[in-house]
């Protein structure tokens, strides 16, 4: 009997043995990992639409090494605060949501979705900036221009709460460059959106001579489907280049004025 206990005494110290020496190892596995620095970086921009991004990988790895004080390159990876990075990426009027991650092999990943623009405005003399599908500023980029509709003329006043308020020039404009992006054929006809002094709405088309008399914004959807059902079956029947204005501010009709 007393052997039998000795010998289950016996096992449980092997195994205990075992398991201090994997933790021990894996202990001076983390203490070895923790102690080296960052290998090498991996930038992984993205946009939901595939559109072209408005910073680069070198715009991002600039906007780490600033929130690190010092080169990412050069950072211990057990002082790597990855949520650090993350808030801050957050943070940037150009970034949707960032992901911060090592790798096993000593690679940081940060990878960047970014917002995507659908209408830039432009101000004169003011500085320029784009809207988001969400209605979020984003800044201007030296690096990259969005190909989606200007707008531009009497817009008013700005200010940081325009989404809030339905009657501001910003916020109907918005509306108007939402309808056009998530519409592919309007997204690929549409180039301009100039507001006049009366708040009234003209655009400009990639394509022809013709520019667009929207009017007021109201009943977007309904002018909308008529100047499309217009360019699939009424242009090609009479001809490009044929009217200086189509008017869509009539009743179920557009107008071609010459």
């Amino acid at each position: 009997m007393k052997k039998e206990v000795v010998k289950v005494w016996i096992k449980r110290i092997a195994w205990l043995a075992v398991y201090a020496g994997v933790l021990v190892v894996w202990f001076h596995a983390v203490q070895r990992k923790s102690s080296t620095k960052v290998e090498t970086v991996k930038v992984v921009i993205t946009t939901s639409d595939g559109s072209r991004p408005l910073i680069g990988v070198t715009d991002v790895i600039k906007y780490v090494n600033r929130i690190l004080d010092k080169d990412i390159e050069s950072q211990l990876i057990g002082n790597l605060d990855a949520l650090k990075i993350e808030t801050a990426l957050d943070s940037s009027s150009y970034i949707k949501n960032a992901d911060v991650y090592l790798e096993a092999n000593g690679k940081a990943v940060i990878h960047c979705d970014l917002r995507v623009p659908i209408v830039r405005f432009e101000r004169g003399y003011r500085k320029g900036f784009y809207l988001d599908e969400a209605g979020n500023i984003i800044p201007v980029s030296n690096r990259a221009a969005a190909r989606v509709p200007i707008a531009n003329g009497y817009l008013g006043n700005f200010n940081q709460e325009f989404m809030a308020d339905t009657t501001n020039r910003y916020r109907l404009v918005y509306d108007l460059a939402k309808k056009v992006y998530d519409d592919d054929f309007l997204k690929a006809l549409i180039e301009q959106i100039y507001v006049e002094n009366n708040g009234k709405v003209i655009m400009v088309p990639k394509v022809g001579r013709e520019k667009i008399r929207f009017g007021e914004l109201a009943k977007i959807d309904n002018k909308f489907d008529k100047l499309k059902a217009f360019y699939k079956t009424g242009m090609p029947n009479l001809g490009w280049n044929r009217y200086s204005y189509l008017n869509l501010e009539w009743e179920d009709l557009v107008v071609g004025e010459k």
